[in-house]
């Protein structure tokens, strides 16, 4: 496929969109041409992990204007006259050949991050006889144009229509941890998200809150106001979203969003009203910007450095028809547990059931219980029972088992030969899976797996497999852990062996055989 592109930016538009070399298939040929005049001066950037040249030339224009003037007296008279104006435009050419497809790959945050883009952001505006203006050049530059805006810094102040609650608030609270936990919650009762994002409030603070919805603006900024009333130190944070990507270098199409910062002695805590639960993994991206009254900027990382934890406890007992029965309790905390709150406690217990029957090798659920679903300071527990007909499969006087059953990974989310981007887990994280088996009578134990242990390089992940037999049954120690939120692609070679070896050992079979 061939694409030409030509921008001609003559009009006094503040903003160019990106320009994309890299699509999601194969180009013979891109050819972009922009013309900008003279008075706008544009940082261009490259992002990608392409290379392309860019070349740029200036040609000489001319605006012709025409212009009429009218004389009074008895008889009016109309006068023509011309003149023009000489400036110059500023050319970029992108002219390539043969660009590869955008490869996609698994655990990317953003695939456009790593498309071949280039991205243009005003930088300053000279027009003739007038002094210089200058735009956005770092992040604390674009901090302040929004903490200026009366859209942003004026609807902070714009808080007469919650003194009334707030009265209310204050004589329920006395710790900061009660203050900071009951500002949440009110705020969550009173205004619903939209499901827009926005740094910028949509509606604005009084008219969200009057109407119980509102964007991510509306509803943070309102988060914020009311901690300041309570007298907490409290500013907003701009942050891109994973899905509008790592801003590479300053700029405002880099912000979409907005959660609440608190300063606490012990450190600072992230709030997020849009969420029934917690702060979401679409926050957690790079590092946020925080606004703070008088207009300064600090930063603060938005990557998640608390490990997501999913904990296996799996009993279970086999027949001599290969009949299995059994319970399985699992717990979730940090990450896995919101995951788990924002996509499933949401369901019914029937759907639930359901969702777990057809991910996990179609087992018959007998009882099912959920725990601490509402309770955010705990986590989440979900536990039931099991059946499942032809669970071991019988050849002759052998019965054939994969002793992890449905819990174990069958197959290397790795596949690809060799990988460009980094591989994001959003957190570091943790599988621990404890299994006990009973066998039936008749058979015994004939062949077990082999006690492993491997790990990733500088203590990047590590996974230990055991196995005991104790009389009529058998104990299993699965623990696999990875230690970064995001693996440079240089350990790719190294984590696909990694887990290959994981696949083969969880999937690894017991054998049985009759006395």
């Amino acid at each position: 496929m061939c694409f030409r592109i030509e921008l001609y930016y003559y009009l006094p538009y503040n903003s160019i969109d990106d320009v994309i070399i890299q699509y999601d298939i194969p180009l013979k040929k891109i050819e972009v041409s922009i013309a900008i005049p003279e008075y706008y001066y544009y940082n261009v950037k490259q992002k990608g992990y392409i290379s392309y040249d860019i070349s740029n030339e200036s040609k000489n224009k001319k605006i012709n204007i025409s212009s009429k003037s009218v004389s009074g007296g008895p008889v009016r008279k109309t006068a023509f006259s011309t003149s023009s104006i000489d400036y110059k435009v500023n050319i970029t050419y992108i002219n390539e050949s043969n660009i590869p497809a955008l490869k996609k790959e698994p655990y990317v945050n953003n695939m456009d991050n790593y498309r071949g883009i280039a991205s243009y952001d005003l930088a300053s505006i000279k027009w003739p006889n007038e002094t210089i203006k200058y735009y956005s050049q770092t992040w604390k530059d674009i901090a302040k144009n929004i903490f200026k805006s009366d859209k942003f810094g004026g609807e902070l102040k714009k808080n007469s229509h919650l003194k009334g609650d707030i009265l209310i608030l204050k004589s329920e609270n006395s710790t900061l941890s009660e203050k900071v936990g009951n500002a949440l919650q009110f705020v969550k009762s009173k205004i619903k998200w939209n499901g827009t994002y926005g740094e910028y409030p949509e509606k604005g603070l009084r008219k969200a809150f009057k109407e119980g919805s509102g964007n991510i603006g509306d509803i943070n900024l309102t988060l914020v106001a009311v901690l300041r009333e309570l007298g907490l130190d409290a500013n907003p944070v701009l942050l891109s979203t994973r899905n509008n990507g790592v801003p590479l270098f300053p700029t405002a199409k880099g912000i979409n969003y907005v959660i609440a910062h608190v300063k606490t002695s012990d450190g600072y805590i992230l709030l997020d009203a849009s969420e029934k639960y917690s702060l979401p993994l679409r926050t957690m991206n790079w590092q946020g910007v925080i606004i703070k009254k008088e207009g300064s900027v600090g930063y603060v990382s938005l990557e998640n450095s608390a490990t997501a934890k999913e904990d296996s406890i799996l009993n279970y007992k086999i027949s001599e028809d290969g009949f299995i029965e059994g319970m399985n309790r699992v717990k979730y905390e940090n990450l896995y547990s919101i995951d788990y709150r924002n996509k499933k406690a949401i369901l019914t217990e029937d759907d639930l059931i359901s969702n777990i029957e057809e991910s996990n090798d179609d087992i018959e659920i007998i009882n099912f219980r959920l725990s601490n679903k509402d309770n955010i300071a705990k986590p989440i527990v979900e536990m039931y029972s099991f059946e499942r007909e032809d669970g071991a499969e019988i050849i002759g006087d052998k019965m054939y088992l994969k002793p992890l059953l449905f819990i174990a990974m069958d197959e290397n989310p790795f596949k690809i030969d060799s990988r460009e981007y980094p591989v994001d887990f959003g957190t570091p994280w943790r599988e621990s899976i404890n299994v006990i088996i009973e066998i039936p009578e008749g058979f015994k134990i004939e062949s077990l797996p082999e006690n492993m242990g491997t790990g990733l390089r500088d203590e990047t992940g590590k996974f230990i497999f055991s196995v005991k037999e104790l009389g009529n049954k058998i104990q299993i120690s699965s623990l696999l852990e990875i230690n970064r939120a995001v693996i440079s692609a240089d350990y790719y070679t190294d984590l696909k062996e990694f887990f290959k070896q994981v696949v083969a050992k969880q999937t690894e079979q017991i054998i049985l055989s009759r006395i």
